[in-house]
């Protein structure tokens, strides 16, 4: 999926949360809605999901997590 010059890899949805900001979720919620209710919670789990981008110069990304924390990597180069 390609949103705003960004390529997201393993996600199939963007949905609008508060202010600007997006909830990614791996299975469009017309699918999800279907599934027993473990798989529902999982399927917003952001695991194996890619933000990919070329930048041409410094880039600001804010990432949040509404349960608190999380872990993200960062990787840098050419692939």
């Amino acid at each position: 999926m390609i949103f705003e010059n960004v390529l997201l890899h393993n996600i199939a949805e963007l949905t609008d949360v508060w202010r600007d900001g997006k909830k990614i979720q791996r299975v469009p919620e017309s699918v999800r809605e279907h599934l027993n209710p473990g798989a529902q919670g999982r399927s917003l789990n952001a695991a194996n999901s890619e933000i990919r981008f070329v930048a041409d110069g410094p880039v600001k990304v804010t990432l949040s997590s509404p349960q608190g924390g999380g872990t993200f990597q960062v990787s840098y180069g050419s692939f």
